[in-house]
């Protein structure tokens, strides 16, 4: 598992659009297909300068901060 994340602007927007997603006017994650805003892992909606990544193979973002992070990690070694 690698994770990278970057502050700069240009990249996490470009990073957002590649999953086809923009930002509505209170500058939160949007789906652009469907309008509707994209959530966390945890069902929070996340803002664009909180990306710090989407989980593989989903819309699932995983926000940029440590409980976020350790919420992600957890998810693939502590399954019933």
């Amino acid at each position: 598992m690698r994770i990278t994340y970057s502050k700069n602007p240009q990249l996490v927007s470009l990073i957002n659009s590649s999953f086809n997603n923009t930002t509505d006017s209170d500058g939160f994650i949007v789906d652009k297909k469907t309008g509707e805003r994209v959530l966390s892992q945890q069902g929070e909606n996340v803002m664009m300068d909180e990306l710090g990544g989407f989980r593989k193979g989903s819309q699932i973002v995983i926000k940029r901060d440590v409980g976020s992070l350790a919420h992600y990690v957890n998810s693939f070694y502590l399954k019933d």
